[in-house]
């Protein structure tokens, strides 16, 4: 049996790239006041982003460790806290965003307060503002829910303004490879592509679409497939466009495992993927009747 890495064994090199820096990522250092520094207000003041500060306050990070990945929304970091790694998600600051490409997810998300609605309309800075919140208060939520209800995915740890603390999914501080990184036999493949149409049907047997789903947001972790990235979701009941975004979502998985071989017809797995949800929500709720 392999020897359990320590901490201060991991290789936090394999985290660092020559990737182009997106606006708006911070780094470990900018993001962490050293002991000595000036700017430190007292002895528990450990970061300089507040979001962060809240979770160390709450216990529930103690410090940076890496950067697992950066992307044009958000960057996940690796974090050790009192009771091993975890995952934290920060998403950018609302001015250094671009919101041109969330209007088709925002559909069918009511928004009551209309000045609220105005801003959001607008693009105004108070606008922006809401829908950073709203975009990460909708990851949250989503991943409280699919969670409770046994989807593959990290269970949430809590959520602070725009960061959110979740499970680290890896070993030892190695993080899992996303599905579409990694290389797999024809059978690891059939079964791969089996447990992503189970989390498809999953997710709608709780009247939840993924939006957008592919190999590059599923994590491929001890033979296991678990989703990642949800705050775009839609609500199948209430998005107008829902089943489109369903059928891309099987199509854009249909179209990774072409790749590796494995060739579905997306028609046909829309089928099965129908089938299976039906399935699901009638054991849920003879689960909820028992």
């Amino acid at each position: 049996m392999a020897r359990k890495q320590s901490f201060d064994e991991i290789n936090f090199e394999k985290f660092s790239g020559r990737r182009r820096k997106p606006r708006g990522r911070q780094s470990i250092r900018q993001l962490s006041l050293l002991a000595e520094e000036p700017g430190r207000l007292d002895y528990e003041q450990t970061f300089r982003d507040g979001d962060l500060q809240s979770l160390y306050e709450n216990g529930l990070i103690n410090e940076l460790l890496a950067e697992i990945k950066s992307g044009k929304e958000a960057t996940v970091y690796l974090a050790r806290g009192d009771h091993g790694l975890l995952a934290v998600k920060m998403y950018r600051d609302a001015e250094l965003r671009s919101f041109g490409n969330d209007q088709l997810y925002r559909e069918g998300r009511a928004i009551v307060d209309k000045r609220l609605r105005r801003a959001i309309t607008g693009n105004t800075r108070k606008g922006r503002s809401a829908r950073q919140g709203m975009w990460v208060a909708e990851e949250y939520s989503k991943l409280c829910k699919l969670h409770a209800a046994g989807l593959a995915c990290p269970r949430p740890l809590a959520i602070a303004g725009r960061t959110i603390a979740m499970e680290f999914i890896g070993e030892d501080g190695d993080p899992a490879p996303r599905l579409a990184d990694v290389s797999l036999s024809p059978p690891e493949a059939e079964q791969a592509f089996a447990q992503c149409m189970e989390l498809v049907a999953c997710m709608l047997a709780c009247d939840c679409v993924h939006s957008d789903l592919s190999a590059f947001n599923i994590l491929w972790h001890k033979q296991r497939a678990i989703v990642i990235d949800f705050p775009q979701m839609a609500d199948f009941h209430l998005h107008p466009r829902a089943w489109y975004l369903l059928w891309r979502d099987v199509e854009n998985l249909c179209a990774s495992f072409a790749r590796l071989g494995l060739i579905r017809e997306a028609e046909n797995v829309m089928e099965l993927v129908n089938e299976r949800a039906r399935v699901l929500r009638w054991q849920q709720k003879s689960d909820g009747n028992s």
